[in-house]
């Protein structure tokens, strides 16, 4: 999977103010530029660094609307126990008939030192409970 076409690159206490601008990029840009992986997971850096990371996903469930929910809400439960923070939900598009199509997530991790094995166990929990691989990481 390649990289959303924006950067993150800023102190964190900067991208913090900007996560909601982050995560609907993210959405947008898994929409239009990787529908077809469905979903997907991506780290996000500031200074080189990562610290935190962000999750997408392509598929709402036609048969049970509020299944993709309840399963990102398990694993956002999961991240909280981990030390990790939703730093903001966005979907896209945000208005038509396929509104909310895509959802992205964005986490930081509590300690910059472990965002990255924060990432793999959120695919990994993700993975599990969704019953799918999720793009490789970046």
């Amino acid at each position: 999977m390649r990289s959303p076409g924006f950067t993150m690159e800023k102190k964190m206490n900067d991208t913090m103010s900007d996560a909601d601008k982050h995560a609907r990029a993210a959405a947008h840009d898994a929409y239009e530029n990787n529908f077809s992986s469905r979903r997907g997971t991506g780290q996000w850096e500031g200074e080189g660094k990562a610290f935190g990371f962000y999750i997408y996903d392509n598929n709402p469930w036609a048969d049970d609307p509020t299944r993709r929910d309840r399963l990102y809400a398990e694993l956002v439960a999961f991240l909280e126990r981990r030390g990790c923070r939703l730093a903001e939900r966005a979907t896209y598009p945000t208005v038509g008939e396929d509104a909310g199509y895509t959802l992205a997530l964005i986490f930081v991790s509590a300690d910059q030192d472990n965002a990255i094995a924060d990432h793999v166990a959120a695919r990994d929990f993700a993975a599990k409970q969704l019953g799918t691989v999720f793009a490789p990481l970046n």
